[in-house]
């Protein structure tokens, strides 16, 4: 878990929990849940919970992605095999704008459900 005032800026991937005050900016992919207060932006994937004050821009997403933002949510490419579910005043993804809430991919969900017991099983095979 992460906790930082004002800005942070991650050249590279970041993973895991954060806290940000007004500005994250991750060069490379995204992975977790963050809570920001003005504006996140990130450059590669981003798979995870967002929540942020004012603005969330992402480049793509080929995973999951659920995120709230007031005055809206920008993705600029989705993986066919994504689900997204992003609320804010305007969102838009791809070339599509949508107001208020945006859903995508929710035929990819029974995937991503087994995706997630299949990791738990190799994870309780290690552990043994």
């Amino acid at each position: 878990m992460d906790i930082t005032g004002v800005y942070k800026e991650v050249n590279g991937d970041n993973q895991g929990v954060d806290i940000t005050g007004l500005v994250k900016r991750v060069d490379g992919s995204n992975k977790g849940a963050d809570i920001t207060a003005g504006i996140k932006v990130v450059g590669g994937d981003n798979k995870g919970l967002s929540i942020t004050g004012l603005y969330n821009q992402f480049e793509k997403i080929n995973d999951w992605s659920i995120a709230y933002a007031t005055l809206g949510n920008n993705v600029k490419k989705v993986g066919e095999n994504a689900f997204y579910f992003h609320v804010g005043l305007i969102n838009r993804t791809g070339n599509s704008y949508s107001p208020l809430i945006n859903v995508g991919g929710v035929k990819n969900i029974p995937r991503l459900m087994k995706n997630v017991f299949k990791k738990k099983g190799k994870l309780e095979d290690n552990l043994e």
